[in-house]
């Protein structure tokens, strides 16, 4: 049986929605909103990014996260829900499941964002900043 993974990026601000795209990376489809048109809703001047902006977030997510076996073999789907802080250094922090969706499938999600590099920090006011992300990944077969 042919298992597909699909993993929903979404950044969530207020209650912002824009254009959804999509960006197919090593047999994954990414579905995501674009910062530009959903993140400046408090008055950011810049948005936490990722290095390399989110092609290179696409890549890194497809390297470090599997979905594990054994929730595929318990048909297992769903969304888990990550935060973590960008500090204004743009080190990332503070790295949590805020709705997790099976032990296997959380692991896989702390694994990935242990391993995840320094971001670009939000910026306010012309000065870097630390800012919470929330990051909703969906995994379905």
């Amino acid at each position: 049986m042919k298992q597909i993974l699909t993993i929903l990026i979404f950044f969530y601000c207020l209650a912002s929605f824009g254009q959804v795209d999509t960006v197919k990376f090593n047999g994954f489809d990414f579905v995501f909103t674009p910062s530009d048109t959903t993140l400046n809703c408090i008055g950011l001047d810049k948005f936490p990014e990722y290095k390399g902006g989110f092609e290179e977030l696409v890549k890194f997510i497809g390297k470090n996260i599997k979905y594990p076996e054994k929730a595929i073999s318990d048909s297992i789907q769903g969304r888990v829900f990550l935060t973590f802080i960008v500090k204004s250094t743009g080190e990332v922090t503070d790295l949590e499941i805020k709705k997790g969706l099976s032990p296997e499938i959380d692991v896989e999600c702390l694994q990935m964002l242990n391993n995840m590099p320094d971001w670009n920090p939000a910026i306010l006011d012309n000065k870097p900043i630390d800012y919470r992300v929330i990051f909703p990944i969906t995994f379905k077969l």
